[in-house]
This record gives C-alpha cells, structure tokens and sequence, in this order.
C-alpha cells in the first residue's frame, strides 16, 4: 500500500510523458500482489483470480493506448477499449465468487441490496454525469456510448461491491479496500465521461485507476480477505440499513425534484455545457423508470426483513420453550426433574386441599442398578434408566406425574389416588413390572425395585413431609430385603421420631462431650506383642443406658451429623495417642479410627485429619485411618482423599475386606497400608472357607500391605489365621474393646505378651 501512494504522487509529479512508464509497472505490481493472493487462498482464490485477470485486462489496454497515442493516433474511441470493456466481465464474476466465500448465508437480502445499490448508482451516474455529457456538444456518439458501458461496468462492480460488504458485516478490512477501489474507478470514469479530453484534472483521473488497482492488491493480501465470515448479518435489518434503504426510496423523488427546478425543457439553463436544453425529456422517464423499480426492490428487500424478524421471533420463542423444558425436565429420561417433580407435587396437594381429594408419593429406588453400571458400563446404566421411566409411566394414569430425582431414584405422584389400598397396588404392581428383565446395550439384565409410599388422605401435608415420608419408608424397604413396598404409616411415623428424638440426643451429647473411646489391642502374630489398637465409639445415654455404635452411628451416617462425629473421634484418638506417647517416651503405639463413608466423600476429611494430628502433636505414621471396602470401590473422590490422606504420612487400612466387591485388580488401585479381613471368612464353616481366607491373605501382601484379620475369638481361630499367613490379629481372644484408662499398662509396656491375658475382660460387644 506504501508503494501505491508512492507511486501516485510519483505520477503526480511528473505529470507528463514519463507518467505511462511509471504508472505500467505500478499497476503490474498490484496484478501481481492480487495473483500472490489468489495462490494463497487455494480453492478459495477463484474470486481473486478474477479480479486479478480484469485488471490484467486493464494492464494491457493501458499499454495498448500509450502505444497508439505514441503512433498519432487521435480518432473517436480508442483501440484499447475492448480491452477495457471485456475486463469487466472476469471482475464481476470475481466479486460474485468473493461473496459466496464470504459466506453470505442471505443470499436474497443481498441480492436485492445489490440491486438497490445498482439502481441508484444508475440513476445517479444519469442525472449527474450522462444527462450533461449528452447536452455537451464537445463529444462525439462514439465516446457516448463508450463512456457510458464504462459507467454501467462500474456500476455493476459498486453494487456487487456492496454485497460484498453486506455478507461480510462490514467490518473486514480486505473488502472495505475493494469496495473503495470500485468506487474510485466509478469516480474517474464519470468525469471522463463528463469532461472527456478536455479534463483539467487528467493527471488525478490517472492515479485513481492506479490507487483502484492498488487498492485491490492490498485487499488481496489482507489477512482480514482469507478468514470465511460464517456469522454472516442475518436477513433482519438494523436502523443503518433501514435508514440506507430510506434514503434510496427517497432518492427518485429528490432528483426529479432537482429536474423539475432545472426546467430541463426550457432553453435556457444555468449549466454552460448546454446548447439548448435536454428537449425531449428522456431523463425524466428515466427517473421515473429508476423510481419505480427501487420502490420495488425497497418493498421487497423490507418485507424480507419483516419476514425474517418475524422467523427470529419464532425461533427465539421456540427456543424459549426448549429451555423451559430443558429446565424442567431430565434430559435423559425426559421425565419432570426434581424441582418439578417437587413443583407437581405441592400443585396436587393444593388441589386435593381445595376438592378434598387424596394425594400419594411414591418413592422408587431401584435396586442392583449399580452392578449394570459396574459389569456393562454406563450406557448400559442409561438405557435402563429410559426403560424404567417408560415402564413406570406406562403403569400410572395419565393425570399423575413421573419424576426422576436423580441417579436411579424416581418419583410418582398420585393426583387421585382413592385410599390406602389403591397406592399399595400400584406400589406393588411397580416392583413388580420393574424387576421383569430388559435389554440395556444388547444384553439382558434385571434390576428390582424399592417403592416407599406417602399418603396424604386430604391433601393437608406439605410437599416436602410427603417427600420425606416416601424417602424414609423406601429405605425401610431396602433395608428389609429390598423388592418390595412399604408405605409409611402410623408404626413407622412412631420410629421417625424417636429416631429424631435419638439424633437430637445425640447431638447434645456430641456438644456436652458425653462420648466416649474403647480402644481394642491389635496383636502382631510374629512378635506377640499388641502395639497397636482399633478406637472404638460408644456413647452411655442418660436414659437408655450404653448403645452399641451399630445403634446411633448409621442414624448419624444419614446426615451431616456423621461429620461432626467423625471429627470428634479423630480429635479424641490423636490426644489419647499424644498421651500415650508421652508416658511411653516414644513415638507411642498405633492408633487406628474409622471414617464414616459420608465424611470420607467430603472434601473437609484431609483438613480434618491434618489438623487433629498437628493439634495432638502425633507423628502421621503412628496412626491409621480405616474405611470398609465397599466406601471407596467405584467412588472416586473418596479414592482421592484416601490418597490426599495418605500423602500426609497416615497409614490407610481397608477394613472388612471379604464382604464387598472388591477384586483384586481394584485393590491394586486402592491406597491400602493395611488390609484387614473380616470374621465372617475365619468362623465360616462353608467348604473352602480356609481357602478363601488364605487367598485374602496373599492378595493383601501381593499389594505390599499388611493383613490383619478380625474376629479371632478361639484358639482354634488363631490357629487358621496363623496359617493362612496374616501378620496380624484382633478378636476378644486377646482383649474386647477397653476404656484407655484400663489400657495403660499394656500400653506403656509396648504390648508385653504376659499383660494381654490381665486385660481380658467378661464378654462384652467389641
């Protein structure tokens, strides 16, 4: 671009004979940059190709008229013109394929747009530059007509031009210098047509073709021309296109104004050019003509507009309605999600308060769903879910409605439903269409079905008791066997609040510190000694006496409550073994606690852990933290805290290995110090127990963790459990589970062998 106005004010300033060999190589340059252009757009340099081969055309023209002005020639036209003509025609093709790699989506709007723009080019080029130039008797026929196919040339280039820019959006700078270039064409080739020979301005009318083709080479090479706009400007208009359009419907109207005030048929005027006046008129029925058919073209070009703004409100609506049900409804089974769910279910008891009608709830949790999940994958798992929601509404009225709550738990809710009965059977009959088998993926599976009921008999209860009625009796239902119904009647209402009254407690007792710690000796098999030991919870309640864990902990497991325990436990073990370490001297025995499933998966538990150490004073390898098996297997964040936990120096045992899913391919995967076999595999009496037991013990050293195995309660149990090979043992053959108190001697002695028979005490649960 530099050197095109370089190359101008060259002309500029020489202005005379030399200008021709000035002006030829600079417009071969600008050929040249557009073939480069093209070559770089491979496929999609067609358009440049074109554009590079009209100017070409010029090019030689320009050559071809320097050489016959050198010759003498100086009669009408000049032998260049064809050349000039025909260059025409690649140029229009080369904008046409521009547009369509511009990605002009619309191709209506713009190709009216184009129109619009051709027409009042057209009208004007007539009015202001061919009216006059025919009124001039400085110009022979020939040259009229030869200037006028070039203005009908360029207007054809501007107006595509203006396509160009409209598919574009305006904004790329490589069309914007096109258009430009177009434009300057136009501009020197009307007041060719106007002046003629006789141009005062001769030498600026040669640097506008020059800057033209200049222009173009520099559109070729912008890195703005190579980058397809796929957001082309949509057939709707914004208020400059609409004030455009405006303007070119008024435009007619102006310049027969304008005639009409220039009384084109009187003889006398202002213009000097005229000889007479513009006697037969023709200008004005071409402004007319012009008039017409822009009315035309701006009434088509905004009813496309209205059309296409009334589309964008139909899509836009329907996109509305498709994020409407998107946000009420599970994208995978279709059916209302939870907060519609919950939503449908105040709206039935509204109406059932209102009619004094009855409204149920049935809450159902499917059952096995995660062994599809674990033995077929997760698109298996997908595909029962959609099969359980088509069965499931296949089996109620079409008034009720089927939610899915999440994961494998649904929702129904019985709009009129007639009693207690009618809930059951249709309880009763989901279970039982569920549990039917179904192929997921190509296989065949079977998963059951839990159901708990709610009952609302007048539609009195609120939606979020009745959910929680549901919940409650859908996991009686589980616990009792699963693959049944359980509707939550007035029984179970009297075991919900005394569970509440139970949890009430024991947060109380969990804030007055009225808990307490056993701790149970853990026997290395080799060695003899108990330098290790297992904390125990137990909780003596005022009023009902001593509770087993078995009694209060799976109550706090089902809240957040479980948490507040679990750090309570792991504050109370880590300063009863900083307390133990000092009255030994040591680093102190090996404490181990258990962390709840809920507070393992929460994300505190690696705070929790770090900070009961530090607060204690205990070194991370003296303490273990335990988690059954079935906590960890297929959870991923709990795998990740185990491992955050155990990256603190804490040693991470799993416990009641046997009893869950866990192959020995997973146990590989999983942070394991510690693998701890649960009793059932050493007081089994089924054939091939032993073997079982042993085969735990060498997947557990194949890892590189110790085995321990629990529930040595006989010598005879001491003996398999030695031959299977553990390293290390727990059971109330040594000690059942002590207050720290009673613990002390053992303790500070290192687990001396001779003390484990003193601190055995009368059977009590360990």
């Amino acid at each position: 671009m530099a050197l095109g106005v370089a190359g101008a004010v060259l002309v500029l300033a020489i202005a005379g004979p030399l200008s021709a060999s000035v002006q030829l190589p600079l417009s071969a340059v600008g050929v040249a940059a557009m073939v480069v252009g093209a070559r770089r757009r491979g496929r999609r340099g067609a358009g440049w190709w074109g554009l590079a081969a009209g100017y070409a055309l010029w090019l030689a023209g320009d050559a071809v008229h320097v050489a016959a002005l050198a010759a003498g020639f100086d009669g009408a036209g000049s032998p260049a013109a064809p050349l000039y003509l025909a260059a025409y025609l690649p140029m229009a093709a080369g904008l046409l394929m521009l547009t369509r790699d511009a990605g002009a989506q619309h191709w209506r709007a713009r190709a009216l747009e184009g129109g619009i723009a051709a027409v009042g080019l057209a009208l004007l080029a007539c009015v202001v530059v061919v009216g006059p130039a025919l009124a001039s008797t400085r110009r022979v026929a020939a040259d009229h007509v030869l200037g006028a196919s070039y203005l009908v040339g360029d207007v054809v280039l501007l107006s595509q031009a203006v396509v160009l820019l409209a598919a574009s959006r305006w904004r790329a700078a490589g069309p914007r210098l096109g258009a430009a270039g177009v434009a300057v064409v136009l501009s020197c080739d009307a007041t060719w047509v106007l002046w003629g020979d006789h141009n005062p301005y001769q030498s600026v009318l040669a640097v506008g073709v020059l800057v033209s083709n200049l222009l173009w080479a520099a559109a070729a090479l912008h890195p703005d021309a190579e980058r397809r706009d796929v957001d082309a400007e949509p057939a709707t208009m914004g208020l400059l296109p609409a004030a455009g359009l405006t303007a070119a419907l008024v435009l007619p109207s102006a310049l027969l104004g304008v005639l009409v005030l220039l009384d084109l048929h009187g003889s006398g005027g202002a213009d000097p050019r005229r000889d007479g006046g513009w006697e037969d008129g023709w200008l004005v029925w071409a402004v007319v003509a012009a008039g017409t058919a822009m009315a035309v073209l701006v009434v088509a070009r905004t009813a496309l507009a209205v059309r296409a703004a009334g589309a964008s409100v139909t899509a836009l609506e329907g996109l509305a309605r498709t994020l409407e049900r998107q946000a009420a409804h599970d994208p995978l089974t279709g059916l209302a999600n939870r907060a519609t769910s919950r939503a449908r279910l105040a709206s039935a008891l509204r109406s059932g308060r209102r009619e004094g009608r009855g409204v149920a709830l049935l809450f159902v949790d499917l059952d096995g769903f995660k062994a599809v999940n674990d033995t077929h994958g997760h698109r298996a798992g997908d595909e029962v879910l959609r099969a359980v929601a088509g069965r499931t509404t296949s089996c109620v009225r079409s008034s009720d409605v089927v939610g899915r709550l999440g994961g494998d738990e649904f929702v129904v809710v019985l709009t009129s439903a007639r009693d207690q009965d009618d809930v059951m059977a249709l309880a009763r009959r989901l279970v039982a269409d569920l549990s039917a088998p179904m192929t997921a993926d190509g296989h065949e599976v079977a998963v059951g079905a839990s159901v708990g009921a709610a009952w609302s008999p007048d539609g009195q209860a609120e939606a979020d008791v009745l959910l929680h009625e549901a919940d409650t009796a859908v996991y009686r239902a589980k616990a009792g066997g699963r693959g049944c119904a359980v509707l939550f009647d007035e029984a179970l209402r009297a075991e919900v609040a005394a569970r509440a009254a139970l949890e009430a407690d024991l947060r109380a007792a969990l804030a007055a510190d009225q808990l307490d710690l056993h701790y149970q000796p853990v026997l290395d098999l080799r060695a003899g000694r108990a330098d290790g030991l297992e904390a125990l919870l137990r909780w003596n309640h005022p009023q009902r006496g001593p509770l087993q864990p078995e009694e209060f902990v799976p109550l706090a497991e089902r809240s957040e409550l479980v948490c507040d325990l679990g750090r309570w436990v792991l504050r109370t073990a880590a300063a009863q073994q900083a307390a133990w370490a000092r009255a030994r001297g040591d680093h102190g025995p090996i404490v181990g606690v258990n962390i709840a499933p809920r507070h393992l998966a929460s994300s505190a538990v690696v705070d929790d852990v770090a900070q009961a150490l530090q607060a204690a004073g205990v070194r991370p390898g003296r303490f273990v933290v335990e988690v059954t098996e079935t906590d960890v297997v297929g959870s991923g964040p709990s795998v990740e805290h185990l491992q955050a936990i155990r990256a603190l120096g804490v040693l991470v045992a799993i416990d009641d290995f046997g009893t869950g899913y866990t192959s020995i391919g997973q146990l590989r995967r999983l942070p394991c110090d510690l693998l701890k076999i649960d009793r059932s595999l050493v007081t089994s009496r089924e054939p091939g127990a032993l073997e079982l037991l042993a085969l735990a013990v060498r997947a557990g050293h194949a890892v590189g963790a110790l085995v321990a195995v629990e529930g040595v309660e006989t010598r005879e149990h001491e003996a398999v459990v030695r031959a299977a090979g553990a390293d290390l043992g727990q059971g109330w053959l040594w000690s059942r589970a002590l207050p720290a108190a009673e613990l002390d001697d053992l303790v500070v002695s290192g687990g001396r062998p001779a003390l484990l028979p003193s601190v055995l005490r009368a059977p009590a649960a360990g």
